[in-house]
């Protein structure tokens, strides 16, 4: 049998899309089975380049002027002739959109033939905003929300790596194939290496650890109102490490927020040194955030919410989304338990699991 030849898009460079991406493209490219391009779109430090490690990428840098960035976001010019070049010199089994990719959006509507056209579906419901009033975010927020709705509805094979979102897209497309594929490690080279130190928190230790983009939907809130009311909890650090929503930590010495970007190779310093990870969404479709905790073999407490768990083991605690007194309690009890030696690590996110989906999606 010979290759199954894939050209993958990503076009969406937020911090969680870079590694989700790449780690797919690197893991299907290193199987016998499996002959893969890919063209990904990079803006400044927001960067594929140090992530994926195959020859046959295609880097496409977005512009930097502010008119032409706006263009880009409704008619990615560049993005669309360079597929064309490639879908022109080579026949692929399969065109892959992994990161979202609504700016493409009216372009692949635009097919006579989208057989061969393949969607990774993030989050077919939006997560929860913090409200704006600003014009232009909500137009451009709309025209995202449609991009990736009209993806959806026009390309005929899906995949997600939410079981309870398979679900419902198999409910409503029956004519589609839809399939599940397991969510790609987060862990990267630059996270195992890095030897790094966190300068916030070179005086600290066995904190309770909250890490991630910081959204309304995360719940970090939630997290910092329940640490202000404990008593049992106040001589353990808390540290909020993660860009985002700057949320009030009522001068409390004892909460540290690193309200900044987190360098993969300060990933292992920042893990080994806590004594729990604690994810306190108030909803999730996608997230590699446990790949990280479970690597490291970290205690965690998470939401208990449909997609965290999938991934349910020893190293895991649930709590009821959005209950103040369990999540407390979850924490305390984590906190007092031994470490774990064993991860089910391998189980979830290991290349075997990742490569056996990919083979399923693409009926090889």
């Amino acid at each position: 049998m010979g290759k199954v030849k894939v050209l993958f898009v990503a076009t969406e460079f937020a911090p969680g899309m870079i590694p989700f991406a790449s780690s797919i493209i690197n893991t299907l490219a290193s199987d016998k089975l499996f002959d893969v391009d890919c063209i990904c779109v990079n803006s400044g430090k927001k960067s594929y380049k140090p992530y994926v490690a195959i020859q046959n990428c295609i880097h496409i840098e977005y512009p930097s002027n502010k008119f032409i960035k706006l263009i880009y976001k409704f008619y990615p010019y560049k993005i669309i002739k360079k597929i064309q070049e490639l879908t022109r010199k080579c026949n692929y089994d399969y065109i892959h959109f992994l990161t979202g990719d609504f700016s493409v959006s009216y372009y692949v509507k635009s097919l006579s033939d989208r057989s061969n056209l393949v969607y990774t579906v993030h989050d077919l419901h939006p997560h929860e905003i913090e409200k704006k009033s600003n014009f232009f975010f909500n137009i451009l927020r709309m025209f995202i929300l449609k991009g990736n709705r009209r993806l959806v509805n026009c390309i005929p094979t899906l995949t997600t790596c939410s079981n309870e979102q398979m679900a419902e897209l198999k409910s409503l497309f029956p004519q589609k194939k839809v399939v599940f594929s397991h969510f790609p490690t987060l862990v990267t080279s630059q996270m195992i290496n890095g030897t790094k130190k966190v300068e916030e928190l070179k005086d600290k230790h066995n904190y309770i650890l909250f890490f991630g983009g910081i959204n309304k939907y995360k719940g970090v809130d939630i997290l910092i109102d329940m640490y202000q009311k404990s008593e049992k909890l106040k001589n353990t650090c808390l540290v909020i490490a993660g860009k985002g929503i700057q949320y009030n930590t009522y001068n409390n010495p004892n909460i540290v927020s690193i309200n900044r970007f987190i360098d993969d190779d300060e990933i292992s310093d920042l893990f080994r040194k806590s004594s729990v990870v604690v994810y306190p969404y108030r909803s999730a479709t996608l997230s590699g955030v446990l790949s990280i905790s479970l690597y490291y073999r970290k205690k965690i407490v998470v939401s208990r919410l449909p997609f965290f768990e999938q991934y349910d083991c020893n190293l895991i605690k649930y709590f009821e989304t959005n209950d103040i007194l369990q999540l407390e309690e979850k924490i305390i009890q984590q906190i007092k338990e031994k470490d774990i030696e064993s991860s089910d690590y391998e189980q979830f996110f290991s290349s075997n699991v990742l490569i056996d989906d990919y083979r399923n999606l693409y009926s090889i």
